[in-house]
């Protein structure tokens, strides 16, 4: 399924088990994930510097220091090619910041493995495979 370097995923999840669960699911199919608990500027600098190029970030808007379209902004600024998945129990909100933003996507928690690693393969642009 996963087949090149932009399959590369960061999550940015400061919950253990959901960060997890979630690196687990993108593991399973294929991608390669790095993983870090803070969406501040700093955990995203660090990326910067990361030899693969990071096609997806995956980020749980409800946790951080920075207002939704504050974040997605910041991500493109450091991660320019890469796509930005939010997650939040408040997708009415947070959809408000993919507005008008190229590669952004919104998805609401909780969510089951199924229905995550579907959206995470909608935004890669691949077909939709959803197993119990």
């Amino acid at each position: 399924m996963a087949s090149g370097s932009s399959d590369t995923i960061v999550l940015v999840i400061d919950e253990d088990r959901v960060r997890k669960v979630a690196s687990s699911t993108l593991q399973k199919a294929g991608f390669r994930v790095l993983e870090t608990r803070s969406n501040t500027m700093d955990s995203f600098a660090k990326l910067q510097d990361h030899p693969e190029n990071i096609g997806l970030a995956i980020v749980d808007a409800d946790a951080g220091h920075q207002e939704a379209p504050e974040l997605v902004n910041n991500i493109h600024r450091i991660l320019p090619e890469s796509r930005v998945l939010l997650l939040s129990e408040s997708t009415e909100a947070v959809s408000l910041a993919c507005r008008g933003q190229r590669g952004c996507w919104v998805m609401q928690k909780p969510f089951r493995r199924a229905r995550f690693l579907g959206r995470v393969l909608e935004v890669f642009g691949e077909p939709r495979v959803l197993t119990a």
